[in-house]
């Protein structure tokens, strides 16, 4: 893969500092967009740490100045114990901005992350699909699903990837891909998530199409 002058939205993030890492490992220049620069903990001589939110255009346009892609791991933080996942159109306004950044900055590639669950055909499974999912994560898979739509009605070149229930056990590379999730997909490594990400900057297998990652 040639040398790509990268921004990511999410860095801060434990699958945005995965991506971080992996990107200079593959020699691309990377700029992290965070809330917190002084609390981000990556240090590399191709790494540019700046301040961005997602729901502040002006700082998402300057993060993108320059760049030739740009990947989004942006994702609610919990917030107590079952005070959980506030979304408050993380997803669906916060992609908004990173669109029309792009539209202006004349970048072309996007590759961002949602959920497996995300998908009007997945059925829950277990402890997760029938209880943390109604009662956590069913606003913020409704705030997702709005974000897939705004993508989708976009003219740029876009990967929306859907990982099953995130892990952080170490990189394999022999994850599963496909179109539709299904009972198997139970588990993402967040590592895989990461290098199926980079893969997708410039693979044309899921060009603007939703595919699903799991173990």
């Amino acid at each position: 893969m040639k040398r790509m002058k990268l921004v990511i939205f999410g860095a801060s993030g434990r699958t945005g500092r995965a991506l971080v890492e992996q990107a200079l490992e593959a020699g691309h220049d990377v700029t992290a967009g965070v809330r917190n620069p002084d609390n981000f903990p990556l240090q590399h001589e191709r790494l540019h740490v700046v301040k961005a939110d997602v729901f502040d255009l002006p700082s998402v346009d300057a993060a993108m100045q320059g760049k030739n892609a740009v990947l989004s791991t942006v994702g609610p933080r919990k917030r107590g114990l079952l005070g959980a996942y506030k979304p408050e159109g993380l997803y669906s306004r916060g992609i908004k901005n990173i669109l029309q950044a792009m539209q202006k900055n004349g970048i072309r590639r996007l590759v961002c992350v949602t959920a497996a669950a995300a998908d009007d055909q997945y059925t829950p499974q277990g402890l997760y699909g029938s209880i943390q999912i109604p009662l956590i994560w069913r606003k913020t898979l409704e705030d997702m699903k709005l974000m897939q739509r705004e993508i989708s009605k976009s003219n740029l070149d876009w990967v929306v990837v859907r990982p099953a229930r995130l892990s952080d056990y170490p990189r394999t590379d022999e994850y599963r891909t496909s179109l539709r999730p299904t009972s198997k997909d139970q588990r993402t490594r967040r590592t895989d998530l990461a290098a199926f990400m980079l893969k997708e900057l410039t693979d044309t297998q899921y060009l603007r199409k939703l595919p699903v990652i799991a173990d």
